[in-house]
């Protein structure tokens, strides 16, 4: 998208009139919480889309996680990592929106780095003095609060554009995608096959995480993790990372076709 039509995009006009109560909350001034909104949009929401040809050109391997919180997703992401893939997630903009949030919103300081959204722990911790709808907030919740906002209020697939542009960008041809949640992330599995790619999709499963029985006190992007269709299930019984990486060895090396060459 042009950045000089900003003003004139849909998009933006979308942010801006239909803007979630907590990025004005701290703002008095009008011009302020324009600045913010401005801001998150130019630096991180505006994204051109990539092409069919685009994603086509760069057909090869393409892997999709999926499970509950703290199943294993982001250490199969390390796997991976350690053997040349391009690890993403459709939350890494996200983290980054998320700090700016805390920062420039809630006036938090030092700056926040995406740490805070990446540590098992620091991101339950309720944030000092910072509230939504009269509830603490922590990391975690910010993310999820925002997050499925801008896909309900302003485009759904905001996330899965951003993700796409950038592994167009980076030319990445073996990627792994560690937090797919919804149906429509799923589909992206589905359209990548479709224009050539090999993509595998894999549901993890520990024994720790939330029963489907109890759907109704999970998240919105929690709720259809179960549903996914045509996933792999790999189970984790968090019984060491090293019997995990066998685990997942196993599993994957019966799925994972010959690397493609550059």
């Amino acid at each position: 998208m042009d950045r000089l039509n900003l003003l004139e995009s849909d998009l933006f006009e979308a942010l801006l009139m239909n803007c979630p109560p907590f990025l004005t909350l701290s703002c008095d001034d009008p011009k302020k919480a324009w600045w913010i909104v401005h801001t998150i949009y130019t630096t991180w929401l505006c994204t051109k889309t990539p092409s069919d040809h685009e994603l086509a050109a760069l057909a090869g391997l393409a892997e999709l996680y999926t499970g509950f919180a703290r199943s294993g997703k982001d250490t199969m992401g390390n796997f991976r990592r350690a053997e040349g893939y391009d690890v993403y997630a459709f939350a890494d903009v996200l983290r980054e929106v998320a700090g700016f949030i805390l920062n420039y919103v809630y006036d938090i300081w030092p700056l926040v780095t995406r740490d805070i959204f990446l540590n098992a722990k620091t991101k339950e911790v309720p944030l000092a003095g910072c509230q939504l709808s009269g509830k603490p907030l922590t990391p975690r919740w910010l993310l999820q609060w925002f997050g499925v906002w801008c896909r309900e209020n302003v485009e759904a697939d905001i996330w899965i554009n951003n993700l796409l542009a950038r592994v167009v960008t980076a030319g990445a041809r073996k990627i792994a995608i560690t937090d797919m949640r919804f149906h429509n992330e799923r589909a992206l599995g589905f359209r990548l096959e479709a224009l050539g790619w090999t993509v595998i999709a894999v549901r993890v499963i520990n024994r720790t995480a939330p029963s489907v029985s109890h759907s109704e006190t999970l998240h919105e992007s929690e709720r259809h993790i179960q549903a996914l269709e045509k996933c792999t299930e790999l189970i984790n019984d968090m019984d060491g990372i090293s019997k995990f990486y066998l685990k997942w060895e196993a599993v994957m090396g019966g799925l994972s076709p010959p690397t493609p060459t550059a």
